[in-house]
């Protein structure tokens, strides 16, 4: 899981222990094996001088998940670092912005390919992806996404999620064929409709969005739509970033500027 805080000198002032700074930016990043898996399919890559955060998840149940993951993490932070420079620059408009995060995400998946053409033992393995590149100073951010990886918004004390689900009981719910409680429960639930790294190429989501800078915010990208509630997500979002502080059960390494 990767987190964002965005801390305005202003919430910050409200807080009696911390002392008076200007605004920060924190970028954190953890990944678990979890309770069940006996292998880490999951992979995350900061680029905090280009205000860069990409997370994969590798595909359950095919081969060499961690592999597909790793591979999509980092070219497409690479890429969007070589492409962006120390920082996305809004001001070459949002069809270009969002053309460069297109660019990105299918180098992943060609890098991919290019694996599994490499070795047959890799053939059939696939990952989501979800990317975010921020400019601060332009009140601006890209985000591109594939599969069931969220991105999520914590500010002014409300949480939204920001990416569509991938996965075939989402696209039922769409389709009324579904209700929510039951694709929360259903054993379908893990089938994507959207991958990298599979033999078609994915069709992927965009949101290129203004937000605001002089208002405190935490973004999260998570690995899983099983990953967060969003009870509890907000309680851990609130309690780490209200004091600017990392639980310490929770192994996140943070980088600011």
């Amino acid at each position: 899981m990767f987190l964002l805080w965005h801390t305005h000198s202003s919430a910050l002032s409200q807080i009696s222990h911390a002392p008076h700074v200007p605004n920060t930016t924190t970028f954190a990043g953890v990944s678990d094996i979890g309770r069940t898996r006996s292998r880490n399919e999951d992979s995350f890559a900061l680029r905090p001088v280009g205000r860069i955060a990409v997370v994969a998840d590798g595909m359950g149940g095919h081969p060499s998940g961690d592999v597909a993951s790793l591979i999509a993490a980092t070219r497409t932070a690479d890429t969007l670092e070589a492409r962006l420079g120390s920082g996305l620059k809004s001001q070459g408009g949002l069809v270009e912005i969002r053309a460069t995060m297109s660019q990105c995400v299918m180098s992943a998946h060609h890098a991919i390919r290019d694996a599994c053409a490499r070795g047959e033992d890799l053939e059939g393995m696939g990952t989501t992806l979800t990317a975010m590149a921020f400019d601060l100073d332009g009140k601006a951010y890209v985000l591109g996404h594939v599969g069931d990886s969220r991105a999520y918004r914590l500010r002014a004390d409300v949480l939204d999620q920001l990416t569509p689900d991938g996965t075939w009981v989402q696209a039922s719910v769409d389709a009324n064929e579904l209700t929510p409680e039951q694709a929360k429960r259903h054993p379908f639930g893990h089938i994507l409709t959207q991958c990298v790294g599979l033999a078609d190429p994915p069709t992927h989501t965009f949101m290129t969005e203004p937000w605001q800078s002089e208002t405190s915010t935490c973004f999260a990208l998570t690995d899983s739509s099983a990953c967060l509630k969003p009870k509890t997500s907000r309680e851990f979002f609130v309690s780490s970033w209200a004091g600017r502080q990392i639980p310490k059960s929770s192994k996140l390494r943070p980088r600011c500027w």
